[in-house]
């Protein structure tokens, strides 16, 4: 008995989260939305088209061009490119809102399918001839993913679109934030305010992570495996 009454006086008899490593699976959807804002305007443009029509005459029309690389061909993409040339004008531009839809799936101990993306907003202050924004795709956590030998699929048919058919920007941002599990992307921009006269030239860099840190809850197996140790000690 004593070994026991150490061990669950430690506070530590029931390991409740863990942590592993794994490379997601990530790739674009081809939905994308971008927002431009004037002083005197404000003009969007989204691959949805149930969304698209609701810009009327304030639509704008991109050309969107992806890629994806994966250099040491385990299947996974290593790196996702989205470019996006705008018809603007570069110098009277204030505000740019960019959405881009991602698949993302964990298929070790977290076994997770999600339909997710990324947000990005930049405000030039001298306009935006060419947006260059180089980064990597991080998984954010409210609290531990659920161990499994079946693939969760909470959020793989919650587009994170569907606040743009209600709202705006901000509310598509809003609604996606309530999810546990969501991406943020952490990079760098340059924003190159002159150049173009007639178009704004929009290149991501999306880095998929070799080893996301993924916060999981254990199962029974592990967790008894972990208070038997714990007993042992």
């Amino acid at each position: 008995i004593g070994p026991f009454m150490i061990a669950y006086g430690t506070n530590k008899f029931w390991v409740d989260s863990n942590i592993y490593y794994e490379q997601p699976d990530i790739d674009f959807t081809g939905e994308l939305y971008i927002n431009v804002l004037t002083p005197s305007s404000v003009q969007s443009f989204c691959t949805v088209n149930a969304i698209n029509q609701q810009f009327g005459s304030n639509v704008l029309s991109p050309i969107i061009e992806y890629s994806s690389e994966d250099p040491n061909n385990d299947g996974l993409n290593d790196l996702i490119t989205i470019r996006a040339i705008v018809p603007t004008t570069p110098s009277s531009i204030s505000q740019i809102n960019i959405i881009v839809g991602l698949d993302y799936t964990l298929n070790g101990i977290a076994k997770t399918q999600m339909s997710s993306g990324i947000f990005l907003s930049y405000s030039p202050s001298a306009g935006a001839s060419k947006i260059t924004a180089v980064g990597e795709i991080k998984l954010k956590q409210n609290y531990p993913l659920s161990s499994s030998d079946t693939i969760s699929s909470k959020y793989s048919d919650v587009s994170i679109f569907s606040g743009l058919l209600t709202g705006s920007y901000m509310t598509a941002l809003k609604n996606y934030g309530t999810r546990n599990a969501t991406l943020v992307y952490r990079h760098n921009a340059m924003i190159v305010p002159y150049g173009e006269t007639s178009q704004t030239v929009i290149e991501l860099l999306l880095k998929v992570p070799p080893n996301q840190e993924v916060l999981y809850a254990p199962g029974m197996g592990e967790m008894l495996k972990f208070a038997w140790m714990q007993y042992l000690y």
